[in-house]
């Protein structure tokens, strides 16, 4: 991989052709690829000139996955293709949102409801789905295989999220005979959610500032989807059990699913770290470098299960304010999915998982194990 007018790459094509047994290529870019000289292949070596930049590397080495999954048929590749939609349609992660409105429930002692878990579902969905329509050409620099697959079925895709997103506000509306605040709450967090890409700010006042719109505020990606996660997965239970109370368990239970969103996006800016820099888009990983933020995020794992240690500490000696004995148990369960991301991080220390669908699948697991921690703490109550 390297330019076709440079020497040091020109000069490693020529060796490889001396020294390899199989065909050998010199592309520029990925597109450049001739599919059918190593498609019965077992292993493909890539290598690059000196002066090569990794983010063309890599989309190399992204598109010839993206050929051997699509180009080869087989009851693998096809299972494949089907976790790559999931994960491309971000179901995984809305799934994940299920899995931490249960937990949430559980947390706060209230009772789960089907319409809840569909009105989150579909909103995670829907805004995931919209904001990476709206940020298309982006993705070409973070996601090779996510980005034909957007721009292939683009069209659709924005009926697909315009659907979503009415039957969110209808379910909603039809959930709202049960607590007003439900609509409100769902309408309020849609509009924010719609508006994160679009140019807001106007035009007398860009002399002030230089944003444009949300988005282009430094990091503020990672914090609006971590409060969003917070807000809905907090208050949605409440609303539809027909109470709005502040307690300590909503706090504590706010902060716990404000801090798993928040370490999962630090974790995906970790992987598009290269993608952002060419973008020029500022997230705490640009900003502040790889290293500090691996730092931060331990730092914020070991803050966590020291808050749910107090928490549990808390709840099992204020019997007289929580007469739920339980609770203590329930919050100390959740230490669980912190220990977990503590790990992946250093399993996944030099990127082991080379698939984008395993990689997202494996970060969005902390909400499964949030969900499954909360279901045996329910269980063991029975």
């Amino acid at each position: 991989v390297g330019g076709k007018n440079s020497a040091n790459t020109m000069r490693l094509a020529r060796i490889a052709s001396e020294v390899c047994r199989g065909p050998v290529q010199h592309v520029e870019t990925e597109t450049e690829i001739n599919w059918e000289t190593i498609a019965n292949c077992k292993s493909v070596g890539i290598t690059a000139g000196a002066s090569t930049p990794n983010w063309m590397i890599n989309r190399v080495v992204e598109h010839l996955k993206l050929l051997d999954q699509t180009k080869k048929k087989g009851i693998i590749n096809r299972i494949l293709s089907a976790f790559d939609m999931c994960s491309n349609l971000n179901i995984f992660v809305s799934f994940g949102a299920i899995c931490v409105y249960y937990a949430s429930c559980v947390l706060q002692q209230l009772r789960p409801e089907v319409h809840g878990a569909l009105i989150l579902f579909l909103y995670f969905f829907s805004m995931y789905l919209w904001n990476s329509l709206a940020s298309i050409e982006n993705t070409q620099h973070l996601d090779l295989s996510r980005y034909k697959f957007y721009h292939a079925r683009k069209k659709a895709l924005y009926v697909i999220a315009a659907i979503t997103i009415v039957s969110i506000l209808v379910i909603s509306f039809l959930g709202s005979f049960e607590s007003k605040y439900l609509f409100y709450l769902v309408l309020f967090a849609i509009a924010l959610g719609s508006v994160y890409h679009l140019t807001i700010i106007p035009k007398f006042l860009l002399g002030i500032t230089r944003y444009k719109s949300l988005k282009d505020i430094p990091t503020s990606r990672d914090l609006f989807v971590a409060l969003s996660w917070a807000i809905l997965i907090t208050f949605v239970p409440q609303v539809i059990n027909g109470s709005l109370v502040f307690r300590l368990p909503t706090w504590f239970c706010f902060l716990l699913v404000f801090i798993l969103a928040f370490l999962r996006s630090l974790i995906f800016d970790l992987r598009d770290i290269e993608g952002d820099r060419i973008m020029g888009r500022e997230t705490l990983v640009t900003i502040i470098g790889e290293g500090r933020v691996k730092k931060a995020i331990n730092v914020i794992i070991i803050g966590s299960v020291v808050l749910l240690a107090i928490c549990s500490l808390i709840f099992s000696t204020s019997m007289k304010l929580f007469p739920f004995s339980f609770q203590s148990n329930l919050f100390l369960l959740q230490i669980i999915p912190l220990l977990y991301l503590y790990f992946f991080m250093l399993w996944n220390k030099k990127n082991r998982v080379n698939r984008s669908v395993f990689f997202t699948l494996l970060a969005d697991t902390q909400f499964f194990l949030s969900g499954a921690c909360a279901w045996v703490g329910g269980m063991t109550l029975l």
